[in-house]
């Protein structure tokens, strides 16, 4: 998901969208959204 590439003395870090991960993450997290949401209130306040 994390690719480099080096100029001179420097790094740069940036996010590869091909043949990643990052799909698969965000879906999993809108998934957990969607569960959080349909799930009872179990705080005890009414």
């Amino acid at each position: 998901m994390i690719k480099a590439r080096k100029e001179a003395t420097r790094v740069f870090y940036y996010l590869a969208l091909q043949d990643s991960g990052i799909e698969n993450v965000a879906r999993l997290f809108a998934d957990i959204l969607q569960i959080l949401r349909n799930a009872p209130d179990k705080s005890g306040e009414d």
